[in-house]
């Protein structure tokens, strides 16, 4: 049996979660919440067990269309709201053709709470200064929530040292969901300094957002480790990916009759508590040496207060893989190789730098690193120390 997929405007929020409730509750057809330019080549009909299709980000690889049963958005949504004890209302900061975005309806929808959306065109500042506003005027009084991912918290967390209204409009929050990629410790660190309710969250689109907080896998959240890749076990995992089979069997496993989701991601699951080093995707060779850029970015984030630092590799004529860096800051390329080698290692090759005004960062915001290989990556040839 198949049922309609519908297209939705996902800056539409009325009519999103007028869809998103009849999807939910198998009276519509299924969801596809997209971004007002995106290409309209989308099947018009999917098998009836699918409610919702979302588009993965596809920072580091070609995007993927991940779907979700009726049953699966449920139970992601209920052990969140679980955590959160009960209704409230929810700003919407991410836009909701990404999974975090859309989950803030589904969890609001299975709740009760009510939903502020974001308001495009303006700093994240400014959108959460609206949101203040119109909660304290349509639910004074009512816990506030919210999902970010790490560059709005600190550009956030960066205003509220400066305007108190800010600050006084983040610590309103009960909770603060960050996500979407790995956080630095130093920017929860200095956001539980101003008194915010900060809770890091590791999820994906295959498992409906965020299913461990804090490292603590939440409700029936299993996780395991598939070929030094993590895995995640539980009642939120999606179908698969529509219309790719080959997708689907490669990232969604049975072992011992019980289905995983196998991410892109390395870390460790030990004593309850889960660890995420970084993607699998993002470990070079240069020279024979494995380099990991996550690592590698994060210890720039640090070394430089700035998370306006990204990494990634070129090609190399004479080492394979190198390092490229590209920073909103005019670093010193000498400071910078030295620091890469006293902290890696000679794997650790600096190719490029480059200064730029801003990052390419996609709408979730998320780095773009397929557009950074686009604009800075090109062969070299490398001299380094071996």
């Amino acid at each position: 049996m198949s049922r309609p997929l519908h297209a939705i405007d996902s800056s539409g929020h009325k009519a999103l979660r007028e869809a998103l409730e009849l999807a939910v509750k198998h009276d519509g057809p299924a969801v596809f919440p997209v971004p007002s330019d995106y290409p309209r080549d989308i099947p018009s009909s999917v098998n009836s067990e699918v409610a919702l299709v979302v588009e993965t980000s596809g920072s580091t690889s070609r995007p993927k269309r991940v779907w979700h049963t009726a049953h699966s958005l449920e139970a992601a949504a209920e052990h969140v709201n679980e955590q959160l004890g009960g209704a409230g209302v929810w700003w919407q900061a991410l836009p909701s053709h990404y999974i975090a975005g859309v989950m803030v309806i589904v969890r609001a929808l299975l709740s009760g709470s009510a939903v502020i959306s974001r308001t495009p065109g303006e700093t994240i500042s400014g959108r959460l200064m609206q949101f203040a506003r119109q909660a304290d005027k349509d639910a004074p009084g009512v816990p506030q929530f919210t999902s970010l991912v790490p560059k709005q918290l600190a550009d956030l967390v960066d205003a509220a040292r400066s305007e108190p209204l800010v600050a006084k409009a983040l610590t309103g929050f009960s909770r603060i969901l960050v996500g979407g990629q790995k956080v630095p410790e130093a920017l929860i660190a200095d956001a539980r300094e101003l008194g915010l309710c900060v809770t890091k969250t590791y999820g994906s689109a295959e498992t409906a957002g965020g299913c461990v907080w804090d490292g603590k896998p939440l409700g029936g959240t299993e996780i395991g480790q598939y070929q030094n890749r993590i895995a995640v076990a539980g009642p939120m995992l999606a179908g698969g990916y529509l219309g790719d089979p080959e997708r689907t069997a490669k990232g969604f496993v049975t072992r011992e009759g019980k289905r995983w989701f196998i991410s892109d991601d390395r870390g460790q699951f030990s004593e309850g508590i889960l660890s995420i080093s970084g993607r699998a995707d993002r470990v070079i060779i240069s020279g024979g040496v494995k380099v990991d850029l996550d690592e590698v970015e994060a210890s720039l984030h640090e070394e430089y207060d700035s998370l306006d630092v990204a990494v990634f590799s070129v090609v190399d004529h004479t080492w394979g893989e190198s390092i490229a860096v590209v920073s909103i800051q005019d670093l010193s390329r000498s400071a910078l190789e030295s620091f890469l080698q006293g902290r890696f290692g000679a794997g650790a090759r600096l190719s490029r730098l480059d200064v730029v005004t801003s990052l390419p960062r996609l709408t979730s915001g998320k780095v773009d690193y397929q557009e950074l290989n686009r604009l800075f990556s090109g062969p070299t040839m490398s001299t380094g120390v071996q």
